[in-house]
C-alpha cells in the first residue's frame, strides 16, 4: 500500500490490483485493501482478479461479483 501512495505522491499514474484466489477471506481482504486505496484517491487504474481466470481459480461469475462490489464501493 505504501508504494502506491509514494508513487502517487511523486505524481505518477498508479495501477493497483486485488489478487483473487479460491480463499474467500483472502480475496475479500485484497478487495477491501484496493477499495480503501481507491477511496483515498491514490489509484488511477484498478484491476480485480485479472490473473485468476488463467489458472481457473474462480469462475467468471465470482470475479464479476468482486468487480461489482468494487464498482459499488468506489464511485
Amino acid at each position: 500500500m505504501e508504494a502506491i501512495r509514494y508513487a502517487k505522491s511523486l505524481g505518477m499514474t498508479t495501477v493497483a490490483g486485488a489478487w483473487m484466489d479460491n480463499r474467500p477471506g483472502a480475496s475479500q481482504a485484497e478487495l477491501n485493501c484496493l477499495i480503501d486505496l481507491a477511496k483515498e484517491g491514490v489509484v488511477d487504474l484498478a484491476s480485480v482478479g485479472s490473473e485468476v481466470l488463467t489458472w481457473n481459480g474462480l469462475s467468471a461469475n465470482q470475479i464479476v461479483n468482486y468487480m461489482n462490489q468494487f464498482k459499488a464501493a468506489v464511485p
